[in-house]
């Protein structure tokens, strides 16, 4: 009830985890909140496996709120990207902002893919001003920023544009 917006104020928290050794057997579901209660929604969640953390790096989008009570919740904010540390699925860290960027009304930054070559990461993230994929890199996976977008210079452990607007122009449009 309530769709999207809803979804947004007062979605759910937690990320579903099932664990296998062969990819045939799998665990029973378990249930694992990883945002925090000022968060209305958890959304596109991957996990990405640090060797220099000797850890996992779960991210995820999530609309932040100044209360963690979604009845006084007026309306959608907009998505940032979020990030908690686990090695066992099971305890997590406090959940952290990662990428923090309004990018319009109601609108920010959603679902994020992590690649690693030769010490350096590779995220691609949806900008949802346009509705396209922006290309960055950094040397720290864990580094953040928040308030502007960053641009094509910067030190090797902040996030740097590549490329914005990856595969704008395909025939499926957006």
């Amino acid at each position: 009830a309530g769709g999207f917006t809803t979804a947004q104020i007062s979605g759910s928290k937690y990320i579903e985890v099932w664990e296998s050794d062969d990819l045939v057997n799998w665990s029973e579901q378990r249930h694992v909140k990883v945002s925090s209660d000022f968060a209305g929604n958890t959304w596109a969640p991957e996990a990405f496996w640090s060797d220099e953390l000797d850890a996992f790096v779960v991210f995820w989008a999530s609309n932040l709120y100044p209360t963690a009570s979604a009845a006084d919740r007026t309306g959608v904010t907009y998505n940032r990207m979020m990030y908690a540390v686990t090695d066992d699925f099971i305890t997590f860290s406090e959940p952290k902002i990662w990428a923090d960027v309004q990018r319009g009304a109601g609108r920010g930054l959603i679902d994020s893919s992590i690649a690693e070559e030769d010490g350096v990461y590779y995220r691609f993230t949806k900008d949802e001003a346009s509705m396209t994929i922006r290309e960055e890199k950094s040397t720290d996976l864990l580094a953040t920023y928040a308030g502007a977008l960053p641009g094509t210079t910067g030190a090797a452990d902040e996030w740097t544009l590549i490329k914005e607007r990856v595969a704008s122009g395909l025939p499926n449009g957006e």
